[in-house]
């Protein structure tokens, strides 16, 4: 082009191939980010109907007693300051090889749901592909997600199920039946009560 003078025909060829190659680039771009909008919007209105209701009712409870750190004493304290009925998980350390379980149990669950959410905004393709492998064969993807989050689910179960044997971290969720009752405790969450917070969005 540095021996092309301004106003030369030739300019016309070069911008007749760069021209559509730009425009189909953009073409590409912005259908892939629609798609990936919509299915962004399915998956986030799934997790505001499962969780939503729930993460509005529960707090995280820090710091507490080393005393008062069991199901019995965390329920018996908000049931005699506020007379309520709670849900309470503690918050445990299971070890790393039960967070590497969960991450993979996630992983799956979550490409789970990215592949019925494709396939619920595209149902004329038929239902996403995807391999187990690098050197296996295509299968369904719904079904290959649903048995390795069944499979890992199983396992993580069964490693929840060896945490009463383990000490509490000091911390832990508690849910509330009313919304009322859980901003009371919120809205005292400092001085003679526990150090209590909004529980943070699942993840």
């Amino acid at each position: 082009m540095a021996n092309v003078v301004p106003g030369s025909w030739r300019l016309w060829v070069s911008a007749l191939m760069c021209w559509p190659a730009a425009a189909l680039t953009y073409f590409t771009i912005t259908q892939t980010l629609s798609q990936i909008a919509e299915l962004r919007m399915v998956e986030e209105k799934r997790l505001r109907g499962t969780y939503a209701h729930r993460r509005r009712y529960t707090v995280l409870v820090k710091d507490i007693p080393e005393d008062s750190r069991s199901v019995e004493e965390i329920s018996g304290f908000f049931q005699r300051h506020f007379g309520a009925q709670t849900h309470v998980n503690l918050v445990k350390d299971l070890g790393r090889e039960y967070q590497q379980c969960l991450a993979q149990y996630i992983a799956a669950w979550r490409n789970k749901a990215h592949a019925e959410a494709e396939f619920e905004a595209n149902p004329q393709s038929g239902q996403p592909m995807t391999r187990a492998g690098m050197c296996t064969a295509r299968v369904q993807a719904i079904d290959l997600y649903t048995d390795q989050a069944g499979e890992l689910r199983s396992e993580v179960e069964r490693r929840r199920s060896e945490q009463d044997s383990l000490p509490s971290l000091g911390c832990a969720f508690v849910t509330f039946r009313s919304l009322k009752t859980a901003c009371a405790v919120l809205s005292r969450r400092r001085g003679a009560l526990w150090n209590c917070e909004l529980a943070p969005d699942p993840r």
